[in-house]
């Protein structure tokens, strides 16, 4: 029985190039087929925020044990309720949605948690234990799916009562902490 090396060798040169060719046309057709159908195995969802709204209130931050002074002691766990309202854009039905993180960082302390938020209702999620430097910090608040898709970031900052136990929260950060 004859091998194809032997039917090959027996081959003129122009037939055997074709042959060769063909093979590889074959071989890269068949790869190509392959790939192809692998990739629509799955469906690929690009996800965005058609409404993404994440604000913490006047009282949204509290000191659960505070210090007899704030200002002689602002470094201290905290604990931030963020109200919660999105809706996700995509061509997914609710079961293919993905997770949804909320995120709160302080850029200047460097601090960040990042919790998981249930389905897209509105909602007040609490961050525990942030360590915050209540006198000086920016508060950066967003949302992220695991994806990639993030929402725009918020900014809050806080600033200590004249009680020196408590301290309130406002919109935005001092232009030279962002």
């Amino acid at each position: 029985m004859a091998t194809l090396g032997t039917v090959l060798a027996t081959l003129s040169g122009a037939v055997r190039t074709a042959i060769h060719l063909l093979a590889r046309f074959g071989v890269l057709t068949g790869a190509l087929l392959v790939a192809a159908s692998g990739c629509a195995t799955h469906d690929v969802y690009s996800f965005s925020f058609r409404k993404a709204e994440v604000t913490i209130g006047e009282r949204g931050i509290a000191i659960p044990v505070p210090p007899p002074s704030l200002t002689d002691a602002p470094v201290q766990p905290s604990n931030v309720d963020v109200d919660v309202d999105y809706e996700l854009e995509a061509a997914a039905t609710d079961e293919d949605a993905p997770m949804v993180e909320l995120h709160v960082r302080d850029r200047i302390g460097g601090e960040h948690a990042v919790v998981d938020v249930e389905a897209s209702v509105p909602q007040i999620v609490r961050v525990e234990g942030l360590v915050l430097d209540h006198s000086r910090n920016c508060l950066e608040v967003w949302l992220e799916t695991d994806d990639g898709a993030r929402s725009d970031a918020a900014y809050f900052h806080t600033v200590i009562e004249s009680d020196d136990v408590s301290v309130r929260v406002e919109a935005g950060c001092p232009v030279a902490e962002r």
